[in-house]
């Protein structure tokens, strides 16, 4: 896409297409901030996709693809994902740790038909991944009280 981790932040904004005025801290913490471009969408594995960037000290460190209305064919989509990222085929949606602490995950969304696609660098992705496993044990432990 034209970026690599560590660029410049709103320099690899440009490059990409997308509009970060306004950074905001990631919902994640561990000193990340996001942005979210919904104005102007990219061209990513033959869709449309809306672009939100991580950053760190103006550093880029990942980035996550949105692509609305994905569900029907959120299984090429995966193919995709998997194909570009050397992915084991499987049944469950694409996600990987790499061994330098990258990390490439996508998931589903049935509330909004969305899939989002993230792609992290190697200091953002054991944030990221961290992150997510915080997530899973505080829906497991939602999912285990009582109602």
């Amino acid at each position: 896409m034209g970026v690599k981790w560590g660029d410049d932040a709103n320099s690899a904004a440009a490059r990409l297409g997308v509009s970060c005025d306004e950074w905001g801290s990631w919902e994640g913490g561990r000193g990340y901030e996001a942005c979210f471009d919904i104005d102007h969408p990219v061209e990513a594995f033959g869709r449309k996709a809306f672009v939100r960037l991580f950053h760190n000290q103006n550093r880029l460190e990942g980035l996550s693809l949105r692509f609305m209305h994905c569900g029907a064919t959120r299984a090429e989509l995966a193919a995709a994902v998997r194909q570009e990222f050397e992915l084991a085929a499987s049944e469950d949606t694409p996600h990987n740790v790499f061994a330098d602490g990258a990390a490439v995950h996508l998931d589903y969304d049935s509330g909004d038909d969305s899939c989002t696609l993230t792609i992290a660098g190697p200091r953002f992705g054991k944030a990221f991944a961290a992150y997510l496993l915080e997530q899973g044990f505080k829906n497991l432990a939602h999912g285990l009280r009582p109602h």
